[in-house]
């Protein structure tokens, strides 16, 4: 397992000073705190969500932020009264020394990243433990059942992203059940570096820019050469910044890392620093969701739609299934099969009037998910603990 962690340090997808966090050291933060935990980036947007419904709410007191991954990081950066660790790995040892420094009111694991050492420990110390935004797979539904009446039913309420979900944690188990939808659609828009976004706009020269955001391997080679003598400026943002390097050595391309801004001949450029999601969306005119390409569930689509862009993404999209088609349906989105994006887009390109149609579609689908954190917030304020107060 620490051999895996110098691994993962190596690949730069672990901080090598916060190594310790993962075996429950590190330095404590205030005790008492709401703690919310989620897995990477995408959980860690629903759980901004939540902590703005937290304020909205009325809570003022300290809270903690967990994740497993370092692509969360910058999401809890500069919230005042945020503390993040990374969460220790699943050992009890570990887990109990996290515990024993932090001493929460109340967890709340957001999605699915359910952990059974994190829960046994925390409900032994009387740490209530909600899931909030939660959603589960069928297959790790079916993965969970051995485990799960040693587990779940710890869990005092499942907030879940639609009724389907409600009904698949009630077979495991969770007692109390509600529906708040997906946390990660109601989060605030993502931070912008305005001299950034002028400055994609000044190289695109009056080309259109096209995002494609948070790729996987084999995604990006779908864009362009589905965008192959489309007159654009074709922003590759992957999903892992390490991968920025054999990404400009394929394409010949400029990178964000190494301070090499993009120029009016480039046709390609990729953006491989992390938390520029934001300035990438304001200043595209078009985005296209990565990880909806092949079997990895999608990305959300909800960042760029808060930007007011014109959406398309792939097939997959399970792991936003809701989100999705709630931007389908509004005509902010199109969801397409791989042999159908380069007409697709070529015709987007085309249309400028289309593309602004659809951007403001998808900011009106928008606006109505901001009262879902605040319903979620309330709810967990209101577990009836006499801790947990505003």
């Amino acid at each position: 397992m620490r051999r895996s962690l110098r691994r993962r340090v190596g690949r730069g997808e672990l901080e090598g000073a916060r190594v310790v966090e993962r075996f429950g050291q590190g330095a404590p933060g205030p005790p008492d705190a709401i703690w919310l935990h989620s897995a990477g980036r995408g959980e860690a947007i629903a759980s901004r969500a939540l902590i703005l419904g937290l304020r909205e709410a009325g809570y003022e007191g300290p809270i903690l932020a967990t994740t497993f991954s370092p692509s969360g990081v910058p999401l809890f950066e500069g919230l005042a009264g945020v503390h993040h660790r990374f969460a220790p790995l699943d050992d009890r040892r570990w887990v109990a020394r996290f515990l024993d420094a932090w001493s929460p009111r109340l967890g709340v694991v957001l999605e699915a990243d359910v952990w059974p050492n994190l829960v046994w420990e925390a409900t032994a110390r009387g740490v209530p433990m909600a899931l909030c935004s939660a959603r589960i797979s069928p297959r790790s539904l079916r993965r969970w059942r051995p485990l799960a009446r040693s587990v779940f039913p710890r869990f005092e309420v499942a907030l879940t992203t639609d009724e389907e979900q409600a009904r698949r944690f009630a077979l495991l188990g969770v007692p109390v059940t509600g529906v708040v939808g997906c946390l990660k659609a109601a989060a605030e828009p993502l931070p912008v570096d305005g001299e950034l976004a002028a400055a994609l706009r000044a190289a695109a020269a009056g080309r259109p820019v096209v995002v494609a955001a948070s790729t996987h391997e084999g995604e990006e080679e779908l864009v362009a050469g589905a965008l192959e003598g489309v007159e654009a400026l074709v922003v590759l943002a992957p999903r892992y910044a390490a991968r920025g390097a054999a990404l400009a050595d394929a394409f010949g391309a400029r990178r964000r890392s190494l301070s090499q801004p993009p120029g009016p001949d480039d046709r390609l450029w990729i953006a491989d620093s992390m938390g520029e999601l934001g300035s990438l969306f304001a200043a595209a005119d078009l985005v296209i969701v990565g990880g909806s390409f092949g079997s990895r569930g999608g990305h959300n689509p909800a960042e760029p739609a808060r930007f007011g862009r014109p959406i398309v993404t792939g097939p997959d999209q399970a792991a936003n299934a809701a989100t999705t088609a709630a931007l389908v349906e509004a005509g902010g989105a199109l969801q397409v099969e791989r042999a159908a994006l380069a007409p697709v887009l070529a015709d987007l390109l085309r249309d400028d009037a289309r593309r602004r149609a659809m951007g403001e579609a998808a900011a009106e689908v928008a606006m109505g998910w901001e009262r879902r954190r605040r319903t979620a917030a309330e709810r967990l304020l209101t577990l009836g603990h006499p801790g947990v107060r505003t």
